[in-house]
């Protein structure tokens, strides 16, 4: 690399230094004539950092140099507007020189107005709508997480019921039971009849569904034994029958649990528990 900078400052291999710096600053000095002045007060720097836009039409013009095409010659020559400036507002008339703090011609104004609404506009929406994604995102992934808590929680539980032993059994038993007895014995005089009301209803809806399955299971077992319409006939009264012995004696059990309830309700918590137990 010596070798090669020492042809091309014309020195010889055996040169020193100070020849080295001097054929440098000639050489800077000739391509470089804003230079000179410095090379002669000794301000200037031996590098290429501080170049004018003048220098290579300088150069160019002692005989013999090369011509540089760079931005300011050449190719590089012609005239670009400001990136800040629109084709449109160069043709309307704007000056292209100016900056982007220059006036623009009336005729933009609308123009940069509507496209920063769109802009606004679009920013907005494309925000609402990121928020929204990442809202119904931690929705399904929280319901998710909950289904399977609820899972793991009903297996651990069912797992724990199964290992006990029955005297935890009796006693998680007789706890449940003084908890429901608190709660009911909280209960007003209101709460009281639209729970019992509730239960006659949901008892009620019990005995049609069975009612409604067992008259369905019994019309294609008849139909498939071939039985005879007084058979199927009488069969369907005993059915009957049943079905209102059933009820009747359902809605007795219904009066007696909830008298009980009531009876259980007026006595000590500590009696009940003795005799649930």
């Amino acid at each position: 690399m010596d070798s090669y900078i020492r042809a091309i400052l014309g020195l010889s291999q055996e040169a020193g230094p100070d020849e080295l710096q001097k054929a440098y600053r000639a050489l800077a000095a000739k391509w470089q004539p804003v230079l000179r002045e410095r090379y002669a007060n000794g301000t200037a720097h031996h590098t290429f950092e501080d170049y004018g836009p003048e220098e290579p039409q300088e150069a160019a013009a002692e005989p013999g140099a090369v011509p540089k095409k760079g931005p300011h010659t050449g190719a590089g020559a012609a005239r670009r507007p400001s990136p800040s400036v629109e084709p449109q507002e160069e043709a309307a008339g704007a000056d292209v020189d100016a900056g982007p703090s220059a006036p623009r011609p009336p005729a933009s104004a609308p123009k940069r107005k509507r496209r920063g609404r769109h802009w606004l506009n679009s920013d907005s929406d494309e925000a609402t709508r990121r928020a929204r994604m990442q809202r119904e995102r931690r929705q399904a992934l929280s319901a998710e997480q909950r289904a399977i808590e609820r899972a793991k929680n009903a297996e651990r539980t069912a797992r724990l019921r199964a290992q006990e032993s029955p005297e935890k059994r009796e006693k998680r038993l007789a706890a449940q039971r003084e908890r429901e007895a608190q709660r009911r014995a909280q209960w007003t005089p209101e709460e009281r009849a639209k729970k019992l009301a509730a239960g006659a209803a949901r008892a009620a809806q019990k005995r049609a569904e069975a009612r409604r399955s067992k008259s369905a299971s019994a019309g294609p077992s008849q139909a498939a034994a071939g039985k005879k319409p007084e058979q199927a006939e009488r069969k369907g009264e005993a059915d009957a029958d049943s079905d209102e012995q059933g009820e009747q004696d359902s809605d007795s059990v219904s009066e007696d649990t909830g008298s009980e309830s009531q009876d259980s309700d007026d006595q000590p918590l500590a009696a009940l528990v003795a005799a649930k137990v």
